[in-house]
């Protein structure tokens, strides 16, 4: 199989006006610099439409199809067809800036490239489509709210990314990444982590990859020169919509942190941490503060709080049913487990 420079892959679940404009901007990128597009439709052949797969195939270089549920499932198909020396990610509604593609491969398609630099992450910047509510918007601002947006910015200088640690995981987002081809010999996507409509998980499959590297000793390289803007729903700023995402998300945690090998909460610390907001929600809405608060979330400085422990419940009940979950599968697997009682 004969290789080029790059390649810009993109899994989605279907054909759709953002992933077509996301295609057309990834296209004429590529085509600057002797690139490919590769397209996986996380479906089956029939599954789409005539009109659709024509349009598609327009639009990249080549097209396959996915039918097994589930992002990662996608990402692994088109990495076996992919040809170039690097490969870089988007999502099906990124709005990749001029200049993304080159500024994202570039430091590792360089002639005197460190031989343990083999991947880079840019900044991801949400774009409200129709404006959002300062209580979404306060919430995003916070630390680790990468997956609300999604959001990414490192600041304005290259910076490499550090390896993970049980208080801080950071890694290029699959939105915006590129690695090494050479990576995927060893290091697959997850299929039990990212987006999936059977699962209900919305990602992870990305950080597990990053963090992997980092972790057995690979540089990763922030370059904040390869901007992607993603936009932002209105039926994703709902405060059930980002609460789903808080307890995905902390699901995600509990399997990548088994992935990782770190130490996993207890069933027991969890329980303390949940009854704990149990009771912060209890006093709020006995004081009647809830309700004064809701009304006065366009006005006051915090326009989160009232929100903010709704959302850390969220996450504790997710690392709740995922770590009862794990020890389920251990108590599964004990000397006569399967023996009827």
């Amino acid at each position: 199989m004969s290789r080029t420079r790059s390649s810009v892959l993109v899994v989605a679940s279907e054909d759709s006006p953002n992933l077509r404009a996301c295609l057309q901007r990834v296209r004429s990128q590529a085509r600057s610099l002797a690139s490919e597009v590769v397209l996986v439709l996380n479906q089956a052949p029939w599954e789409t439409p005539p009109g659709s797969a024509k349009a598609l195939a327009e639009l990249a270089d080549l097209v396959e199809y996915e039918p097994r549920v589930g992002k990662s499932h996608g990402l692994n198909t088109g990495l076996e067809l992919c040809r170039g020396e690097v490969i870089a990610f988007s999502d099906d509604d990124a709005i990749p800036q001029p200049g993304w593609l080159e500024g994202i491969t570039r430091p590792l398609l360089a002639p005197d490239r460190p031989l343990e630099l083999v991947g880079c992450g840019g900044p991801v910047r949400p774009r409200f489509v129709s404006g959002a509510p300062r209580w979404y918007r306060a919430v995003l601002a916070r630390r680790g709210t990468h997956f609300v947006g999604p959001k990414h910015d490192m600041g304005r200088e290259p910076v490499d990314y550090a390896p993970p640690d049980a208080d801080r995981m950071e890694s290029p987002l699959g939105v915006n990444c590129a690695y090494r081809r050479e990576v995927f010999d060893r290091y697959q996507f997850d299929p039990d982590l990212g987006p999936n409509r059977a699962t209900g998980l919305r990602g992870g499959e990305d950080f597990a990859v990053g963090m992997r590297l980092l972790q057995d000793g690979y540089r990763l390289q922030y370059r904040p020169d390869a901007l992607i803007d993603h936009p932002v729903r209105p039926d994703r700023t709902t405060i059930g919509y980002v609460r789903g995402s808080y307890l995905a998300n902390a699901v995600e945690e509990i399997r990548l942190r088994q992935l990782l090998g770190q130490r996993l909460p207890s069933e027991e610390e969890l329980r303390i941490q949940e009854a704990r907001l149990h009771a912060k929600l209890a006093k709020l809405r006995e004081r009647r503060l809830w309700r004064r608060a809701v009304r006065r979330w366009r006005s006051i400085l915090d326009p989160a709080r009232p929100v903010r422990h709704q959302l850390k419940l969220a996450k504790v009940e997710g690392m709740l049913l995922e770590v009862r979950r794990l020890e389920i599968r251990v108590a599964s697997r004990l000397p006569g487990a399967s023996r009827a009682v």
